[in-house]
């Protein structure tokens, strides 16, 4: 048994290299690299026994344009450029869907706004937005999302816990319910809410509060989503709805 370093270039019809690259027992390791016609770098990778690994370095004109930060063969951190270098934006991906609380920034380096996303039914969704002024300070009339305050999240049997949301609509004619699933086989992507028994909460001015308790043990991870119903009813008015989703984890002995 024996392993194979094998160095490799090819290139371009103009005679200027087009890669860059090591095989190790068949498989790209080490430093891998593409270029533009011109000569100018286009793309770096990091292999191991041919896998990405540590990061990935992404060029235009010469300059960094994005860097991917390999987390698991899954997940990874992206960042985005300008071309003044300045970040543009940055948040994960999980299979390549964003993910997360993702950052969003305008050419000279301030933070614009923030949207998080989540994975519903296998697909990204859009669940919260965030605006932000040149104060640093949330703008209300732009942004979507909620706040949830949790009194006590390690219960004991048939001990309740008080529960509080905030809930910035989209609409500001909107009227909005919390509908809730206390059972905990709900999955991560939502995808079987609608095979679970909901109740629904109304928000009085944004805000709505209950307590919730449990008769058996075990790691609970009650939710479900927030219903914003368009109440506009002007001659113009176009009668629509959005839905946030909200997952409360609580563990009960």
């Amino acid at each position: 048994m024996f392993s194979c370093d094998n160095p490799k270039v090819e290139y371009f019809e103009n005679g200027n290299i087009s890669k860059e690259y090591r095989l190790k027992n068949n498989q790209l390791d080490g430093i891998y690299k593409e270029f533009y016609p011109d000569g100018k770098t286009q793309l770096i990778h990091i292999y191991d026994n041919g896998i990405k690994i540590d990061s990935s370095c992404f060029f235009k004109n010469g300059k960094i344009e994005k860097v991917d930060y390999y987390k698991n063969n899954d997940t990874l951190f992206s960042v985005r450029f300008y071309p003044n270098l300045k970040k543009k934006e940055e948040g994960y991906f999980y299979n390549k869907n964003k993910i997360g609380k993702w950052l969003y920034y305008n050419y000279n380096g301030k933070l614009e706004k923030g949207f998080e996303y989540i994975i519903l039914n296998g697909q990204q969704y859009t669940n919260q937005g965030w605006y932000i002024d040149n104060n640093n300070d949330t703008i209300l009339a732009k942004s979507n999302f909620y706040r949830v305050s949790v009194e006590k999240k390690n219960l004991k049997l048939l001990e309740p816990t008080k529960i509080k949301i905030f809930y910035k609509p989209l609409s500001k004619n909107a009227v909005s319910g919390f509908l809730l699933s206390k059972e905990k086989s709900m999955k991560d992507d939502y995808s079987n809410l609608d095979e679970h028994k909901l109740d629904t909460i109304y928000f009085v001015d944004n805000k709505l509060e209950f307590s919730i308790g449990f008769k058996d043990e075990g790691n609970k991870n009650i939710g479900g989503y927030i219903l914003e119903v368009n109440t506009d009813t002007t001659p113009k008015g176009v009668y629509s709805e959005r839905k946030v989703y909200l997952s409360i984890p609580l563990e009960v002995h």
